[in-house]
């Protein structure tokens, strides 16, 4: 880079009393070369000036803080929050809630009841009710098994396949090398140095981390292709979340994180079905969730006769996912009848704290009711939990836009 050379003052220039001469510096275009120095005073008052003319942020009142407040306590009102785990989660989205609020970014309300939320919708008016096996049926001809992963996982089948012909097929799906480069370089995986290319994240991340990063973000992009549905604004965002929070969380606990991180992205497959199949039916159990003392997953088996986590871990099994995969999507909720109990209890937990990012913001759903015991059988501690739910949410901010495109 050409840089220009500096010039001695002359010697009968003008200095500043006291002060030795200074060398000339380069004019700047547009000013005079005999423009007379600012004194340090003048620099000062323009920069006071300046910053008192840039835009402040909203003062937080204190009737919005006690709204946050209101809004994310009614949030956790199906967890203990004397519970050490929901205590800590519960002050994490109290903080979150109001830095967002004071930012201008919502204004906290509360939950409405389903009879505020939908009072003209007749239930006779419904689409015919579905059994889950017909549901299946529907799913599985409107999204297949995601063809970008079924022809990445037998490239990394073949034993003559190299990092260079899978970035080349990877490569071919710019929505999906996006992603994968977005969170290869997130805090989650946390790679001695940036990567560049999809070729050098498939280096770093190993063939086995790559496969279920794969097979989770093919099967969320189709899903989230076909979606239309109005309800639970924040599933598309909170499926990152958990894929997010499922790995780091692994990570923590010196577990390989490769099928933690596809059932955290997958953890929702169940309601992205009912979202395609049955819309008005699944905008329906989310409503009613707002207002429920029950949570979501009662709430569609009340209308639709299947919960979400049961149908998804049935459908990666359609897809011939590997087993352990759909039995922890299937039983997030009720961890301790998985064969891997501590895995499903560590994607229940990364659920939760997925759930906990939107906690108090208006069309979140209540968070799910954290079982104890699987808080316990994970080892987790409560700082495990603030900085993987920090972390989330600061690299949320820049992976979750990708998903929309």
């Amino acid at each position: 880079m050409h840089t220009q050379a500096f010039t001695p003052r002359p010697a009968n220039s003008a200095v500043i009393t006291q002060v030795p001469a200074l060398p000339t510096l380069p004019t700047l275009p547009g000013t005079a070369p005999d423009a007379p120095c600012r004194g340090l005073d003048d620099i000062f008052q323009e920069m006071q000036s300046c910053q008192r003319e840039a835009p402040q942020p909203p003062t937080l009142t204190p009737e919005l803080r006690e709204a946050c407040r209101v809004a994310v306590n009614e949030a956790y009102a199906l967890n203990d929050i004397s519970h050490p785990a929901v205590a800590e989660l519960r002050r994490l989205s109290l903080a979150r809630a109001t830095r967002l609020c004071s930012a201008g970014m919502f204004v906290p309300q509360p939950i409405l009841g389903p009879d505020e939320l939908y009072p003209d919708l007749n239930p006779d008016s419904w689409d015919r009710p579905l059994f889950p096996e017909e549901m299946l049926r529907q799913a599985v001809d409107l999204t297949p098994a995601p063809a970008a992963a079924r022809r990445l996982v037998a490239e990394l089948d073949n034993p003559r396949s190299g990092p260079g012909r899978l970035a080349e097929i990877i490569d071919q799906h710019p929505h999906l090398s996006d992603l994968l480069l977005a969170l290869a370089n997130s805090q989650a995986y946390a790679l001695p140095s940036p990567v560049q290319t999809t070729q050098r994240a498939v280096i770093f991340l190993g063939y086995r981390e790559l496969r279920a990063l794969i097979l989770g973000l093919d099967g969320l992009i189709q899903f989230r292709g076909q979606d239309e549905s109005e309800a639970d604004p924040f599933i598309w965002r909170r499926a990152l979340a958990c894929g997010f929070a499922s790995r780091m969380l692994a990570a923590r606990l010196g577990l390989r994180g490769g099928r933690y991180v596809a059932a955290g992205l997958l953890h929702d497959a169940g309601r992205f079905i009912m979202r395609q199949t049955l819309p008005r039916h699944a905008t329906q159990a989310a409503r009613m969730a707002l207002g429920s003392v029950t949570g979501l997953s009662e709430c569609e088996r009340e209308i639709m006769g299947v919960d979400g986590p049961t149908l998804g871990g049935r459908l990666l099994a359609r897809w011939q996912m590997p087993e352990p995969l759909a039995e922890l999507v299937a039983l997030r909720n009720t961890p301790r009848e998985a064969e891997d109990d501590r895995a499903a209890s560590l994607l229940h937990v990364a659920a939760l704290a997925a759930r906990a990012l939107d906690a108090g913001q208006p069309g979140a759903l209540r968070l799910p009711t954290l079982d104890t015991q699987a808080w316990t059988r994970t080892g987790l501690r409560q700082h495990d939990l603030a900085e993987t739910f920090m972390a989330a949410s600061e690299e949320l901010e820049g992976v979750s836009p990708l998903l929309s495109r």
